[in-house]
C-alpha cells in the first residue's frame, strides 16, 4: 500500500509540473557529475501535522554517469543513532533534481549553487513535507 500512495504521488507530482508552464529554456541545465560531493542539508516543514526542522546532516553525491548519481545521506534524529540511507538521483532535461532515499523523494533545482526543493516522505506515523537547502561543503 505504501508503495501504491508513494507511487501515485509520484506520478501527480510529475504531472503537475509537466501541465504548468514551459521549463526555462536559457536555464543552465547541471551535468549530474556537478553535483559530485558533500553537501549539508537543512529543511523545515511538516511531520504529522507538528514542525520539523532538520540539521546536522549530509548528503554525499559519490559517483554519476549520464545524468544520474548516486550515494548516501547521513543524519542524526535526537534521542536515536546515527542514520545513512543509499540515495539515487537523476538531472532531467529540464534541469530539475529528483532524488529518492528509502522512504521518500526530493525535487529540486541548482539555484546560485545551492540545490533547493521539497522533501516528500509517504508513511502512516511519519508523513512529512519539508522545505530543503542543500550548500555545498
Amino acid at each position: 500500500m505504501k508503495l501504491l500512495i508513494s507511487t501515485a504521488l509520484a506520478a501527480l507530482l510529475t504531472v503537475g509540473g509537466l501541465s504548468g508552464c514551459s521549463a526555462d529554456t536559457s536555464a543552465k541545465v547541471p551535468a549530474a557529475k556537478e553535483l559530485v560531493g558533500t553537501w549539508a542539508q537543512k529543511a523545515a516543514g511538516y511531520e504529522e501535522g507538528e514542525p520539523v526542522v532538520w540539521k546536522d546532516q549530509t548528503l554525499v553525491i559519490e559517483k554519476s554517469e549520464g545524468q544520474g548519481f548516486g550515494g548516501f545521506k547521513d543524519y542524526h534524529n535526537e534521542g536515536e543513532d546515527p542514520q545513512k540511507e543509499i540515495v539515487n538521483g537523476a538531472v532531467g532535461v529540464d534541469g530539475d533534481i529528483r532524488i529518492v532515499d528509502e522512504d521518500g523523494f526530493f525535487t529540486g533545482r541548482l539555484v546560485d549553487g545551492k540545490i533547493l526543493g521539497q522533501y516528500i516522505e509517504v508513511k502512516k506515523g511519519e508523513s512529512q513535507v519539508l522545505n530543503v537547502e542543500l550548500a555545498r561543503q
